[in-house]
């Protein structure tokens, strides 16, 4: 518990920082957003994928979208079933045994990928749809908190934003 804290007390500290150095509340929120929504991506271990494409593709700040992406990772743990059973609803193809997958991608994950790689497929277009849901229904609320806390550190930028 004194590790998640430390964790979360070196984010803000993180995020504070790059107020502080001119990063836009557009720009880190979108960081932000984008880095905790592919730490859910659906294939655990390999989050870092999508986390470094989106980074690369959107010009966004990598480090703090790495950070927010591992902070998830407990979540990426719980949700990753999920994507894959609304991928076999949307397939309407019949669910596959939790504990063979789960058994599969922690003895052998690259064993397990190839052996249940077709609903982990489902999984990831489960999760292509998220995308942009989440991203819209987080990136405005934290963009005005993250705009908030930016009129504190730049007063005179007020206007500008």
């Amino acid at each position: 518990m004194k590790k998640i804290r430390t964790s979360i007390s070196q984010t803000q500290q993180k995020i504070t920082d790059l107020l502080y150095s001119g990063v836009s509340p557009s720009q880190l929120s979108l960081a932000i957003v984008l880095g905790f929504i592919c730490g859910l991506f659906p294939i655990p271990g390999t989050t870092t994928v999508p986390t470094l494409a989106f980074a690369f593709a959107f010009k966004l700040n990598t480090p703090i979208m790495m950070i927010i992406n591992y902070l998830a990772t407990p979540l990426n743990l719980l949700s990753f079933v999920y994507f894959i059973r609304v991928g076999e609803q949307l397939a309407g193809v019949e669910s596959v045994s939790l504990g063979d997958l789960k058994t599969a991608l922690f003895n052998d994950i690259i064993g397990g990928i190839q052996q249940f790689s077709f609903s982990l497929f489902l999984g990831i277009v489960a999760w292509m749809i998220f995308v942009p849901l989440a991203t819209l229904v987080l990136f405005f609320p934290l963009k005005f908190v993250l705009q908030r806390a930016s009129q504190k550190v730049h007063p005179k930028l007020e206007h500008s934003l």
